[in-house]
């Protein structure tokens, strides 16, 4: 920035701590499945997380569910079954039984109104409902178990507690990456690097072209606080603490939509935050987590005095929900029409069929589409610019349209998988992820259960 004071830092030798085939950094859904592929591959694979956990928005972001969806399988189903051998899933309960549990009060007629239209829209309904089968919460803390011990089987290495701070590059090839811990200040080499930070903070540091938001870094889609209410069978004292608004009536919550979902047991997720910012300015992104803890307790006050007298606020997600900061630009970048129209690709590595999901900057609204079965390309997962470098994740290249839809674990991890594989045949021939041979990608996630068509 002009005019700010500058600190110049002695020359320092920096230890390397590790060399590998493929290094993961981030540790989210596509993450762990770029990690999982790339190691059953033959890879030797190190994954870095900054959490002391793995699961990413599933985990550290509070969102225990997957959207439902049946363009995928692979990784994804693996992880859901074994969830469900745990006993860590229940199915999102209709919402006659939603009433049973919750409805206690006849105070509540604007937000049981604004409820059933969630259940009534066509939309919503036949997507979750009638179309993509029944959608899946899961226990939060038995996933983090279920994703460290899949990846500790396979022999991949974990760093936790890791902050990837900068990148060491050799011309147009990222030779190291430097990262920062209560180890200190160290280096991790590797020959393929596999960038799932959701931000693509990797990229970035590496020179890698990218975009933000619909218009030149403008109209980034709000993040969202996480919350958790259970129902306790007694009333509870709501607490508004200062700082905090006083929520009045249904139009005066920030989200446009009465956003919650429950399982049986009597606990309620709910996703009514909006919060303004860009997840890449740690500014705006300290003044958001300050915001989003504000609203979830105006939230919580207004819930337990219209409807949910007996609801106790239980948990808060540890950190922000994001939804969209960078796009990398790659060898293809993935448009709105493309999810419109259905267009085939002859290297496609991931399909999806969630919709089209924008909430909008500015104000209360959000859109939501309904669009076909569409295909991802594995040019989306190559970068501009750097030739050892995977890109996975909600960062790909794609479009702010295009992204709002691919965004959702399910898809972000069959993306993972893809990337995984394909920097395990990177490094198995000596070449480039840009130059691997897209057939053979094909047949091996074809291989895995992973759905291409």
């Amino acid at each position: 920035m002009e005019g700010r004071k500058i600190i110049i830092e002695p020359e320092r030798e920096t230890p390397v701590v590790g060399e590998f085939d493929v290094l993961v950094g981030g540790g989210g859904p596509s993450g762990v499945s770029a990690a999982l592929s790339a190691a059953r591959k033959g890879a030797k694979v190190i994954l870095l997380e900054q959490y002391g956990f793995l699961g990413g928005m599933a985990t550290a972001g509070g969102v225990h569910m997957f959207h439902v969806t049946r363009t995928v399988k692979g990784i994804y189903k693996e992880v859901l079954e074994y969830l469900k051998k745990l006993g860590a899933t229940d199915p999102i309960l209709p919402f006659s039984e939603m009433i049973k549990y919750f409805f206690t009060s006849g105070r509540i007629k604007n937000l049981r109104k604004e409820l059933v239209s969630l259940f009534r829209d066509g939309t919503f309904t036949d997507m979750v409902f009638k179309k993509r089968g029944t959608a899946l919460q899961f226990h939060p803390d038995i996933l983090k178990y279920v994703l460290s011990d899949l990846l500790l089987k396979e022999g991949i290495i974990l760093r936790f507690h890791t902050f990837i701070s900068d990148v060491v590059m050799e011309k147009n090839k990222i030779k190291a990456l430097i990262v920062e811990s209560k180890s200190g200040r160290e280096a991790i080499m590797a020959d393929v690097f596999i960038d799932a930070t959701g931000d693509a903070d990797i990229a970035a540091l590496a020179g890698v072209p990218y975009t933000k938001g619909e218009d030149s870094d403008k109209n980034l889609q709000p993040m969202s606080l996480l919350f958790n209410l259970q129902r306790i069978g007694k009333n509870v004292k709501p607490i508004l603490p200062p700082g905090c608004v006083q929520y009045r009536k249904d139009t005066d919550l920030p989200h446009e939509k009465i956003i919650i979902t429950t399982t049986r047991g009597g606990r309620i997720l709910v996703n009514l935050s909006r919060i303004g910012g860009d997840a890449t300015n740690v500014e705006d992104l300290t003044n958001a987590e300050i915001e989003g803890m504000k609203q979830v307790l105006s939230i919580a006050h207004y819930l337990q005095t219209h409807g949910f007298e007996k609801c106790a606020l239980i948990s808060v997600a540890p950190q922000l929900g994001v939804r969209e900061t960078r796009q990398i630009i790659g060898e293809y970048v993935l448009s709105e029409k493309d999810l419109l129209s259905g267009k085939t690709f002859n290297d496609v590595i991931a399909v999806g069929d969630y919709v089209i999901d924008i909430h909008h900057s500015e104000g209360r609204g959000f859109t939501q589409r309904t669009i076909p079965r569409y295909y991802i390309p594995y040019r989306c997962l190559v970068p501009k610019k750097v030739e050892n470098l995977l890109v996975v994740g909600r960062c790909i290249s794609a479009t702010h349209i295009a992204m709002s839809s691919l965004r959702i674990m399910p898809i972000c991890m069959a993306i993972g998988q893809a990337g995984g594989t394909a920097a395990a045949l990177a490094v198995e021939k000596n070449q480039s992820p840009r130059t691997v041979d897209v057939k053979r990608l094909q047949d091996e996630l074809k291989k895995d259960n992973a759905l291409l068509s």
